[in-house]
Order: C-alpha cells, then sequence, then structure tokens
C-alpha cells in the first residue's frame, strides 16, 4: 500500500498568453476549477498507475470540499482517514500560459491541520510505502517519516516547494525526489554549495546514504543510488499544460517501486508518465493510466 500524507485543494486556473510580471494584470478567456494539491494529485497518480493507495489529508466543511475530492473518489483512492477541518478548503491559484509553463499561488486552507497522528490508525508494515511533499505543516511531515520508519516501511520524499529538510530526516528517507531548483534550495540549506543540480543530488546522495532523483523536465531525470549514476529520458511531445507533471511522475514512480521494480524501470516509468500528463490540461486529470504509460515505454530503449 502506498500512504500519501499531504496537501488537497482545488485549483482555479486562468489560461493566459503570458504570465504576468510584478504588478501587472492580464487577460484571460476563462477560467476552470480543478482538483489539485500536490499530495492529492500524486494520491491520484499512484492509483491510475496500478497501485492500492491511501490518502492522509483535509478537507473543509464547505462547497469547494466535493470538486476537491472527486478525481480521488474516482480513482478509487481511500479517503477513509481523511480530516474534517473548520478551516476552508485548500486552493491553488494558477495561471498557464500558452507555452504551458505556470505562475501558482497557494492559500493553505485545512492543509494546515494535516497531523501525522492521523497514521496511527493505519497497519504500517515493511511492505507499505509514505509518500510525502512539503505543502502542508513540515514538522507534521518529518514526524510521519520518523513514524512510518519506525514500522519498516519506506519513505519517498518529494521537495517541493522547496524548503530546508532537517539533517535527522533525510538520513531517515529512502527515495529524496526534487526538480533542478529544489535540488539547489535542498543542498544550499544543507551548505552544500554547487549551482549544477547533479552536482547537488550526487552530494545529497552520498552524504546521507540515500537514493537521490532530479527530475529535468523535456531531458528525464538521473537518480544517484550508492554512487551509481542511473538515467532515464522524457517523451518526445508537445507540453499543453506542465501543471501536475511532476506529481505523475512522483506517483508512477512510486507505484512502480511497490510493485518492486528496479529503480531504472522505475525511473523511466515515472518520466514517461509526466510527459504523458504535459499533454493534458490540468493537474490530477493529466495523470495516465497505467496501460497508457506501458503502451508509451514500448516506444523506448532504455534497458
Amino acid at each position: 500500500m502506498i500512504i500519501t500524507f499531504g496537501s488537497i485543494n482545488l485549483d482555479v486556473v486562468v489560461r493566459v498568453e503570458t504570465l504576468p510580471r510584478p504588478g501587472e494584470t492580464i487577460k484571460g478567456q476563462s477560467y476552470d476549477l480543478i482538483a489539485g494539491g500536490k499530495g492529492a494529485n500524486q494520491a491520484v497518480a499512484c492509483a491510475r498507475a496500478g497501485a492500492n493507495v491511501k490518502m492522509i489529508g483535509a478537507t473543509g466543511d464547505d462547497t469547494f470540499a466535493l470538486p476537491a475530492l472527486e478525481v480521488l473518489k474516482n480513482s478509487a483512492v481511500d479517503l477513509s482517514e481523511l480530516m474534517q477541518s473548520k478551516k476552508s478548503t485548500g486552493m491553488a491559484m494558477i495561471a498557464v500560459e500558452a507555452s504551458g509553463e505556470n505562475h501558482i499561488v497557494l492559500a493553505e486552507g485545512a492543509n494546515g491541520d494535516v497531523n501525522f497522528e492521523q497514521l496511527k490508525t493505519i497497519e504500517i508494515n515493511q511492505n507499505d510505502i509514505l509518500l510525502t511533499q512539503q505543502e502542508v505543516d513540515n514538522n507534521e511531515t518529518w514526524k510521519a517519516i520518523e513514524y512510518v520508519k519506525s514500522k519498516g516501511a519506506i519513505s519517498i520524499h518529494n521537495a517541493a516547494p522547496a524548503k530546508e529538510i532537517p539533517e535527522n530526516i533525510l538520513k531517515q528517507i529512502d527515495y529524496l525526489i526534487v526538480n533542478e531548483t529544489e535540488a539547489i534550495i535542498v543542498a544550499d540549506a544543507l551548505s552544500i554549495s554547487t549551482t549544477d543540480p547533479i552536482k547537488a543530488i550526487t552530494k545529497l546522495s552520498k552524504k546521507y546514504n540515500i537514493t537521490c532523483i532530479a527530475t529535468l523536465g523535456g531531458e528525464g531525470a538521473v537518480a544517484f543510488q550508492n554512487e551509481k549514476k542511473i538515467t532515464a529520458q522524457s517523451l518526445q511531445i508537445k507540453p499543453v499544460d506542465t501543471t501536475g507533471a511532476g506529481d505523475a511522475f512522483m506517483g508512477a514512480f512510486a507505484a512502480e517501486i511497490s510493485r518492486g521494480s528496479s529503480i531504472k524501470y522505475a525511473l523511466q516509468f515515472g518520466c514517461a508518465a509526466g510527459s504523458l500528463a504535459c499533454t493534458i490540461f490540468g493537474a490530477q486529470t493529466s495523470s495516465p493510466q497505467r496501460k497508457t504509460i506501458e503502451e508509451s515505454l514500448e516506444r523506448i530503449t532504455y534497458l
């Protein structure tokens, strides 16, 4: 089982020709309300990639909760441990330009009430995976990682949005996944000075004896495990919306690790899922089904 511990949002998405500069107002033709939140996005991605998934999170008792949970429910994610908060359901305001790049502003809401105590009603063992990000209270995330490690489970952590990770927590993470910017920010906070994301994850992997992975957008991904470099390539696609691509990678990668696949295959599986997500508008709605990912891999020679 994969236990996803993280945020649940409703995304307000506006398509624009170009992203606004500071102080600038940009006109969009319309907006969409789309289920989001990095935790929920990754839970959906895991489920669509074929994994058994339980979501740990919180929503408000408001009109936004139902649409925020709709895709999770339709993807057969177990929501039995969700908390209902007195705060409003979390929201993200997203502007997406014609190239597919985006700007995102988050309103935390109920996500601020997510806590590791929600894990204590679940039977957790060494066959389980905890999947975490950094959109809920970091202290609760660190406690969640410590708790599941005490049960012998695997920890996969996505350092997004990028913030400092305590050294004692890093040592308990089995897989640390970052993009190019996050790699440098996380390394710098730990006094590893470099402007090269590959060097950053190499040093992090070596110093803390963990598997570090950097996603590189259209260039694929690279991992360092036991001082060994492992690479994977992205699919050749025309991006429509990059929102959620990293979450699609995370979910697909975690799903393959839970199936006992090699890190090489899991890395390529994740890259394919992330690429496919860029061809569809939205976050959760863009995560591909397992069959689609497998069919895309038939066009790649990677082993």
